[in-house]
């Protein structure tokens, strides 16, 4: 908390990809200090307001359409403008796993690799040739050729090898 504060004094609205526990671990300290407003797809008990698939968004000064990507979880969403793709855990750029190109795990409650592969194909298909930044919930920012890493992501995912372990 000490770290957001100090960079800034307000929080307008939070937008959950997914609600995972490492995602919302510090959702009520942040609800509390900023009393923002909560954007999730499924409920949540401190929810303000509920996204639906396709709403559109001005975050920042750039419009995202909210994508429901389901396979990391049943919750799962994306933001995808002109420019840039907020990726939660459907697709990172690197982890422990993979560089350049990897997805989120489908072994947790909710997961599918099934619906995790259709996914990364809807958000290939939507991509626009224009967005060259990705920011997702594990693993650096990337900035470049956000398609080819996806693309990269979605051919591992298709492998149908664990994500972690043998």
């Amino acid at each position: 908390m000490k770290i957001l504060q100090q960079y800034t004094s307000t929080i307008d609205y939070l937008l959950l990809t997914h609600q995972h526990s490492d995602h919302i671990g510090s959702l009520d300290e942040i609800m509390d200090a900023f009393s923002p407003e909560l954007y999730c797809y499924d409920g949540h008990p401190r929810m303000t307001s509920k996204l639906t698939n396709h709403q559109r968004l001005l975050i920042g000064d750039e419009w995202y359409e909210t994508l429901h990507t389901p396979g990391h979880s049943e919750d799962h969403v994306v933001f995808l403008g002109p420019s840039t793709i907020f990726t939660g855990d459907i697709a990172v750029y690197n982890d422990s796993a993979f560089e350049n190109g990897s997805f989120g795990r489908t072994d947790l409650p909710g997961g599918s690799r099934d619906n995790l592969i259709s996914s990364l194909e809807l958000i290939l298909s939507l991509l626009s040739p224009t967005t060259n930044k990705m920011y997702s919930g594990h693993g650096n920012a990337f900035h470049g050729d956000v398609y080819t890493v996806i693309e990269l992501a979605l051919q591992r995912a298709k492998e149908r090898k664990p994500k972690y372990g043998p």
